[in-house]
């Protein structure tokens, strides 16, 4: 409840400022964006900008890894997201 309110005051605040040229569109949509994100199960790999043909290719190399017993590499950086996405691979290709 607490949450729907100040994003409907930091919405308006950014649309007034957006109506005397101190914000953008995209910084009103980010906002929002932010406050009332996406259902992550909803996101798509085309939402992301990722072509159905980088994951073909991408699954095609590591299933190529695999069928050869190829050792594989996963490396990420050390941010909240990097070792998240990090251990998730680790655990998908051991």
């Amino acid at each position: 409840m607490i949450l729907n309110i100040v994003v409907q005051i930091i919405t308006i605040v950014f649309i007034e400022l957006f109506k005397v040229g101190y914000v953008n569109v995209m910084d009103i949509k980010n906002i929002k964006e932010f406050f009332d994100p996406a259902d992550p199960i909803k996101i798509g790999i085309k939402d992301l900008g990722i072509s159905d043909e980088s994951v073909k290719k991408a699954i095609k190399r590591i299933n190529l890894a695999k069928d050869r017993k190829e050792q594989v590499i996963v490396y990420g950086d050390y941010d909240a997201d990097g070792i998240t996405a990090t251990a998730i691979m680790w655990e998908a290709v051991h």
